[in-house]
């Protein structure tokens, strides 16, 4: 692993949760977020497919696109991407050295807001016409915030990391509404009355345009399957067809979300056959990802009870004996209510440890798994988890991973910057 790797990792998390030490990085270093036209993408589940779609999108309207997602699943490159192409370790080495005195004089400089500032710094030096930002935790207070988006997307609102967002769906939507800014545009998802109000609410402070799926775009299903996912999408402006290299039904209202979050932008480079084009070819790894068919073994990155209720309906589209489930959770997360859904529908349940610091213990997800499943087994190491799944499957079984990315990441074996942030 690179230097520059051990350097960024050595800045861990946050001391006290706030946006003026990352104003303070970019200031310092030139306001490179200034030079971008950003779309920011925050919510609660969907915002890394969402964002993968948008960037696709623009991409093929001909615009030169910046993509930052987080956390990585394989490569740290895969965090920020111009047209598709992943940073190069030489680039981070040098933007980071020209970040590096700054973070020392500052201080309090978290790993991820040193990564978002690389993305600035990045995007900004290849002049990108659009910057899609994927939101890492929450809107307000995200490093990703430092930059004033034209267009913003909260995808959903569920309850999480309540410590820091607050303890009710109002609470947490008005922190993700943070990062809409003043004639800009939110465009949702999300169906709760509560959360809808709250986005209503900023929208009319700001003077701000407000897209909702349902009201302003439709999704109807065309074919939903374990090898096509196609869709008929209804905007005031078109109707597209939408066939998805991204599996799972919650991807037609992902794609849609996309498609207002592309409208809102008012191009006229960006036309029906672009829209249809961007969201045949994006991806996005360990969303539902079919990593071999005999025996059938999955990724999902699904890793709180929203996200594993849809996975568990997802797993319907495919044809399988019995389900063998791998999974690492984080301490943080939602345990017993993701394994109150998730455990049920397996067979044999393999809990494991990732190597992050917020990795949750073992026996405590064991211990939930065992309400539902008769058949758990704790093996720490992630990759022997796995493999242990494979050698027990049947040619007509399926291996669940899910949970944790970073437990994804290990598992796949190419991850060598592994951080929890």
């Amino acid at each position: 692993m690179r230097e520059v790797y051990s350097k960024l990792l050595a800045l861990g998390k946050k001391g006290e949760w706030n946006l003026e030490t990352m104003r303070s990085l970019l200031e310092a270093t030139g306001n490179p977020q200034k030079q971008l036209k950003p779309i920011l993408v925050g919510g609660t589940n969907g915002k890394g497919s969402i964002t993968a779609m948008v960037a696709s999108i623009l991409k093929e309207a001909g615009f030169k696109t910046g993509a930052y997602f987080s956390p990585h699943v394989d490569f740290f490159g895969e965090r920020i991407q111009v047209d598709g192409e992943m940073i190069q370790d030489d680039d981070v080495e040098r933007i980071y050295g020209m970040l590096e005195p700054r973070i020392k004089e500052i201080g309090d400089i978290s790993f991820f807001e040193a990564v978002t500032a690389i993305a600035f710094h990045k995007f900004a030096e290849e002049m990108v016409d659009y910057a899609v930002l994927e939101v890492g935790m929450g809107g307000r207070l995200d490093a990703t915030n430092a930059a004033d988006a034209i267009v913003s997307v909260v995808a959903t609102v569920d309850l999480e990391h309540t410590q820091m967002l607050g303890d009710s769906v109002e609470k947490i939507a008005q922190e993700k509404a943070g990062i809409l800014r003043p004639k800009g545009a939110l465009v949702t998802m999300e169906e709760k009355p509560e959360a809808l109000a709250v986005f209503r609410k900023a929208c009319a402070d700001k003077k701000a345009e407000f897209l909702v799926v349902g009201k302003d775009a439709f999704a109807k299903k065309i074919s939903c399957t374990d090898m096509e996912n196609k869709w008929r999408i209804s905007t005031r402006r078109s109707a597209y067809e939408a066939s998805l290299k991204l599996l799972g039904e919650h991807q037609g209202r992902n794609a849609a979300c996309a498609i207002l979050a592309a409208e809102a932008l008012k191009e006229n480079a960006i036309g029906k056959s672009e829209i249809e084009r961007g969201l045949a070819k994006a991806f996005l790894p360990a969303r539902l990802e079919v990593i071999s068919r005999k025996p059938l073994e999955i990724m999902d990155a699904a890793h709180n009870p929203a996200a594993m209720a849809v996975l568990a309906k997802s797993l319907k589209l495919f044809h399988f004996d019995n389900l063998i489930l791998v999974t690492g959770m984080m301490s943080d997360k939602d345990i017993a209510g993701s394994m109150e859904i998730i455990a049920p529908l397996a067979h044999k349940i393999i809990v494991n440890k990732p190597k992050v610091e917020r990795a949750a213990n073992p026996e405590e997800v064991a211990n939930e798994a065992k309400k539902y499943c008769g058949d758990v087994e704790i093996i720490s190491n992630v990759a022997a988890s796995r493999q242990s799944a494979l050698s027990v499957a049947g040619e007509n079984d399926l291996v669940l991973l899910a949970g944790s990315i970073y437990m994804l990441g290990e598992a796949r074996g190419k991850n060598e910057v592994l951080v929890d942030s």
